[in-house]
């Protein structure tokens, strides 16, 4: 429940209750309602992580939220929809060597290399619906296809680094908005203070 207020018309007689009515024969509540919100969020609804013998991970994912707005000022319900599906797989390759070379001198490392793609669809919708009229509108709304990889090397016990590949393709579903994707590529290292 949004808020509510207490309603001024309202008149309490001696037994507790109102007897006063308006004009279309209701009762004169005590408290006047603008709008009741449920929310719910299953994140995740299902989520399965596999660790293999052969260091391979898998991983799969469903999310569901809803969220429902009743307004009684205009008799109308407010519904977003949303949804997502995400699959990933990773490999870990034991004691890999890295060799970096300067003008100086040469480092070599022997870590661990781990690597992991994460896909995702994510479908989002809002739909107004007119109680009074029965009529139901998309207003608003998108799917969203996900593709993060990457790809982790331990430089030092408290050194890592990091080489990631990010794309997010959006595609509306009104008219509304313009379809856009989102492209990130690059290098970050993480030093670590305590472990």
């Amino acid at each position: 429940m949004g808020s509510f207020l207490t309603n001024l018309k309202y008149d309490e007689e001696g037994d507790g209750f109102s007897y006063i009515r308006d004009i279309a024969e209701n009762f004169i509540p005590a408290y006047d309602f603008n709008s009741v919100n449920i929310m719910e969020t299953f994140s995740p609804l299902i989520n399965v992580d596999v660790m293999w013998m052969s260091d391979l991970t898998t991983r799969g994912e469903i999310k569901r939220t809803r969220n429902l707005n009743l307004a009684f000022a205009n008799n109308q319900l407010t519904e977003t929809l949303s949804s997502e599906y995400t699959l990933g797989v990773g490999y870990r390759f034991t004691q890999m060597d890295l060799i970096i070379k300067t003008k100086r001198k040469q480092q070599a490392y022997s870590n661990d290399l781990n690597i992991r793609a994460d896909f995702s669809f994510r479908k989002n919708k809002t739909l107004l619906r007119q109680l009074d009229e029965d009529k139901n509108q998309l207003t608003a709304g998108q799917s969203a296809f996900t593709i993060k990889t990457y790809a982790d090397y331990m430089l030092s016990d408290r050194f890592q680094m990091r080489v990631f590949f990010d794309k997010i393709i959006n595609t509306p579903y009104t008219s509304l908005s313009f379809a856009t994707s989102n492209t990130n590529i690059g290098v970050s290292f993480r030093f670590t203070l305590a472990q």
